[in-house]
C-alpha cells in the first residue's frame, strides 16, 4: 500500500504558514496606509461607532453573499471541466484557500491543484484555466463597470468580443451548451461585484455623503484593477489610496472617505482573510486527508456512512407525501400489484418496496450498499414483509432473464456517476423484465434550472444524501436501450421544495396542483418516464 509522503501530510499545514508569512507584512502594510490617510484627513469623522459598525455589517454581509457566488462559480467551473469534487469538500476547499489571496497576482489560488491532484485526479492544467478564466471575467466585468461609467464604450466593446470568443473556445469540448455556461459564468460575475458596489454606495450614503453611484463604483472598480495590476498582496495601499482619491474627485470629504474606505476593506479583503484562516484551522484535518485520499470508485461507501441517519435526511412529511404519490404512479402505470413481481433498483431503505409489497406485489429490492440493505431488511421485518434484498449493483443485476413483472427507481440512477454506466444499468433492467414488461424511472428534474441550482449547490451542503457530483438525467435525453422504447409522455410532478413545512404545505398544495396542470408542469421538480420492453 502506498504511504502518503510527509511533503503531502504537510500541505494544508503549508498554507496556512504561507497565508501568515504573506499576510502579517501585508497588514502591517495596510495600517501604515490607514494611517497615512488617516493623518491627512486633517479631522477625525463625526460618525459614531455605532453606525460605523453597521456600515462594517452591511460590508461583511454582501461581501459573504459575493464570496458564496464565487464559489459557485468555481465549484461550476471544476465540474465542467470534469473534476467530479463534491460540494462539501469543494466548499471547504475553497474557504480554506482563500488567505490566498495575500499572493502577487492571487497566484495562490493555484495551490488548490495540490489539494485537488490525489482524490479528485485534478491535472494542474485545468485548474490553471479554471483560475485564468475566474481571474479574467473579474477584470472584463470590472473594466466594463469603469468604461461605461466613464463614457469610454470603444475599448470595451473592442474587448469583449475577443475575450468571449476566447471564453468560448475554453468551454468548448467540456460541456454541449457552450454559451449558456459562458452566460452562466458572466452573470454570476456580474452579480456578485454588482452587490459589493451596491453595499459601497450604501456605506457612503450612511456616512452621511452620498454622491451617486457612479462616483462610488467607478472608484471602486478604478482601485481594484490598479491593487490587483500592482502584484502586491491583497493590492495593499494601491487600491485603498485609488479609491479614496476617486471618492474625493467625486465630492466626498476626504475623512469620509478614508473612513469609507477603510470600512470597505474591512469588510471585504480583510474578512475574507480571516474566513480562510479560520477555515483552514478548523479543517485541517479534512484538508489532510482530502490531499492523500483516493476517490471511491463508486458511491457505496457514502451510502454506508449515512444509512443510520438517511431516513431523517428529507422531513417526514414531504417523505410520505412522495412514497404516496409515487407509489399511486407505479401502481396506475402497472395496472395494480397484487400478484405481479417487482424489483426496486436503488432500493435504499427500503420503503416502497415494503409499501409495494403491502399492496400485494412479490418484491425483491437491490442496492450497492450494504449498510442500505441492511436497514431495508430490518424495516421489512418490522413491518412484516419478506421481500428479497441483496446487495447488487444495478449495472449486473443477479436475476435470470424475464424474471419481473415491472421495475422502478426512485431517485437512484443520477448516482450512477457515468453516462455509459447508466445506459448498462437501463439495459440490465430490460433484460430482467419479461416480455411486455414495464421500467418506471422516477428523477428529479434538471430542465428546472433553480431547482438544478438547489440540487448541485445548496441540497449537498445542508443534507447528506448527495454530494453534489451527481449526473442528471433529462427526460428529453433518456438512455435508449435494445428491444424496449420510452414512452412518448413524461409525467411531471410536485412544485414545492423539501424544506417548507408541513402546515403550509398543506396549503400550498392546490397551487401545486394547478402547476402540475399548465404548460408550467415541464419545469417541475419530479418527473416519471416509463420504458416498456417489447413484447
Amino acid at each position: 500500500m502506498n504511504m502518503p509522503t510527509a511533503a503531502a501530510d504537510n500541505r494544508p499545514s503549508r498554507l496556512l504558514m504561507g497565508a501568515i508569512t504573506m499576510g502579517v507584512p501585508t497588514l502591517l502594510a495596510g495600517l501604515a496606509s490607514t494611517y497615512y490617510w488617516v493623518a491627512s484627513g486633517g479631522k477625525a469623522s463625526s460618525i459614531g461607532p455605532l453606525m460605523v459598525l453597521f456600515a462594517l455589517g452591511i460590508m461583511i454581509a454582501s461581501t459573504s453573499t459575493n464570496l458564496f457566488i464565487r464559489w459557485v462559480r468555481w465549484h461550476f467551473l471544476v465540474r465542467s471541466r470534469g473534476i467530479m469534487v463534491s460540494a462539501r469538500d469543494s466548499l471547504m476547499l475553497w474557504t480554506a484557500t482563500l488567505p490566498s489571496i495575500a499572493t502577487p497576482f492571487y497566484l495562490g489560488e493555484l495551490f488548490r491543484y495540490q489539494l485537488l491532484k490525489k482524490k479528485y485526479h485534478a491535472p494542474f492544467r485545468e485548474i490553471a484555466f479554471v483560475w485564468l478564466t475566474e481571474r479574467s471575467t473579474d477584470v472584463m466585468v470590472l473594466l466594463g463597470v469603469l468604461f461605461v461609467l466613464k463614457g469610454m464604450f470603444w475599448p470595451f466593446a473592442i474587448a469583449t468580443p475577443i475575450w468571449a470568443l476566447l471564453l468560448l473556445k475554453y468551454m468548448e469540448g467540456h460541456r454541449q451548451d457552450a454559451f449558456l455556461n459562458a452566460m452562466f459564468l458572466v452573470v454570476g460575475s456580474v452579480i456578485a461585484w454588482i452587490i459589493t458596489l451596491i453595499a459601497f454606495d450604501t456605506i457612503i450614503s450612511i456616512l452621511g455623503f452620498g454622491v451617486g453611484f457612479g462616483g462610488p463604483a467607478s472608484a471602486f472598480a478604478e482601485g481594484t484593477l490598479s491593487g490587483a495590476a500592482s502584484a502586491i498582496p491583497m493590492g495593499v495601499w494601491i487600491t485603498g489610496s485609488t479609491i479614496i482619491r476617486g471618492l474625493d474627485h467625486a465630492g466626498v470629504p476626504l475623512d469620509t472617505a478614508v473612513l469609507a474606505v477603510f470600512i470597505l476593506r474591512a469588510g471585504t479583503a480583510w474578512f475574507a482573510l480571516a474566513l480562510g484562516v479560520v477555515s483552514a484551522v478548523i479543517n485541517r484535518k479534512q484538508l489532510k486527508l482530502m490531499s492523500t485520499e483516493t476517490p471511491l470508485d463508486n458511491q457505496a461507501g457514502h451510502f454506508n456512512d449515512i444509512s443510520d441517519i438517511y431516513a431523517n435526511e428529507i422531513g417526514e412529511g414531504l417523505r410520505e407525501r412522495l412514497l404516496d404519490r409515487k407509489i399511486g404512479m407505479i401502481v396506475a402505470t402497472v395496472g395494480g400489484a397484487k400478484g405481479l413481481t417487482g424489483l426496486d433498483v436503488g432500493c435504499g431503505q427500503g420503503q416502497y418496496s415494503i409499501e409495494m409489497a403491502a399492496r400485494g406485489a412479490t418484491m425483491s429490492g437491490v442496492d450497492l450498499s450494504q449498510g442500505q440493505i441492511s436497514g431495508a431488511r430490518k424495516e421489512a421485518v418490522k413491518n412484516g414483509e419478506s421481500i428479497d434484498f441483496r446487495v447488487a449493483s444495478a449495472t449486473s443485476l443477479p436475476f435470470p432473464d424475464n424474471s419481473f413483472d415491472f421495475a422502478y427507481a426512485i431517485n437512484s440512477f443520477h448516482h450512477i456517476l457515468d453516462r455509459e454506466m447508466q445506459a448498462l444499468a437501463i439495459e440490465e433492467v430490460v433484460r430482467v423484465l419479461k416480455p411486455g414488461g414495464v421500467f418506471i424511472l422516477h428523477e428529479m428534474n434538471p430542465r428546472n434550472p433553480l431547482y438544478r441550482f438547489y440540487l448541485g449547490y445548496v441540497f449537498p451542503l445542508i443534507k447528506n444524501i448527495d454530494e453534489g457530483v451527481e449526473q442528471w438525467l433529462s427526460p428529453l435525453t433518456l438512455p435508449a436501450a435494445n428491444n424496449a422504447r420510452w414512452a412518448t409522455v413524461t409525467d411531471y410532478f410536485t412544485f414545492l421544495p423539501d424544506f417548507i413545512p408541513r402546515l403550509v404545505l398543506r396549503v400550498l398544495v392546490p397551487l401545486e396542483n394547478a402547476l402540475e396542470q399548465s404548460s408550467l408542469q415541464q419545469w417541475s421538480a419530479h418527473y416519471m418516464g416509463v420504458l416498456k420492453k417489447n413484447n
